[in-house]
């Protein structure tokens, strides 16, 4: 997903379908934006712990567990990994999660 507003999503797996309910092609056009599908409750800590660590320097680091909505409403737990990605300025431009 992109350093922006709402976190709008460059590239996803075809597997994200299956476990989202959702068709590639909403995240491609940027029609679902990856903070869309983070549970409400979530939302602020998964912000923070983005905020925190890409303030801190590191160049990846672990969430603690959320969940994801589902397009039937139900809501999944995840484990993410992210990785920051950086211009040649250092400023970040992407995450990998």
């Amino acid at each position: 997903w992109q350093n922006k507003e709402g976190w709008p999503v460059e590239y996803v797996s075809p597997n994200i379908e299956a476990l989202t309910g959702y068709p590639v092609e909403e995240f491609a056009s940027g029609r679902r934006p990856y903070a869309s599908l983070v549970h409400k409750d979530d939302l602020p800590r998964v912000f923070e712990e983005v905020t925190t660590h890409s303030k801190s320097g590191v160049s990846w680091f672990i969430h603690q567990p959320y969940r994801l909505l589902r397009a039937d409403g139900k809501s999944l737990w995840i484990a993410d990994y992210t990785v920051i990605l950086h211009d040649e300025s250092g400023a970040i431009t992407h995450y990998l999660g």
